[in-house]
């Protein structure tokens, strides 16, 4: 349970390494709470769809937004330490943290590619045009895919022995002072 929550008390650090454990912890967290959510969700629109009346179904449409919002502003919050946890496992291996905008890359050039091509071919596009479009977004969506995959290879990988040059061993036992 302390390595769920160590990420919160390392917010915004991206030095350093962070351990497996503390990374699939932090992950393991998120999908507790992602399933807590859609558990919370799917009573309230049962309750709405057994109670039968329209005030019943108001209620619980309104307390599906409510979990919807705070479940969202958790997320924001959890942004942070959990980019910072990503970055320090890739530490940890002796990786940059820049690995992480891999999977990122293509799937900004993907929408790129699809608003540009949009304005671009205007409301009539032929299927030549059309089929060279899909064929780049698919090209780009398998590039995505493999380097997410990396990424998570990566993010399994056992951490480098002794220090690296993003910090000691966060497996070490901590040095004790003699007269401690």
């Amino acid at each position: 349970m302390e390595w769920m929550f160590m990420p919160l008390r390392r917010y915004a650090d991206f030095s350093g390494r962070s351990r497996r454990m503390e990374y699939w912890s932090w992950l393991l967290l998120q999908v507790l709470l992602a399933i807590g959510y859609w558990v919370l969700v799917i009573a309230f629109a049962g309750a709405a769809v057994l109670s039968g009346d329209l005030t019943g179904m108001f209620a619980a449409g309104g307390a599906v937004v409510l979990v919807s919002i705070i479940y969202g502003l958790l997320g924001l919050f959890f942004l942070i330490p959990g980019l910072a946890v990503s970055v320090r496992r890739l530490h940890d291996s002796n990786r940059s943290g820049w690995w992480l905008l891999g999977p990122m890359i293509p799937y900004v050039l993907i929408i790129f590619l699809t608003f540009g091509a949009t304005a671009a071919i205007g409301p009539k596009p032929d299927q030549a045009t059309l089929a060279s479009l899909g064929l780049g977004i698919l090209a780009l969506t398998l590039v995505m895919l493999l380097m997410s995959l990396i990424v998570i290879i990566f993010m399994l990988l056992d951490g480098t022995p002794g220090p690296n040059k993003y910090g000691p061993n966060p497996k070490a036992p901590a040095p004790v002072g003699v007269f401690s």
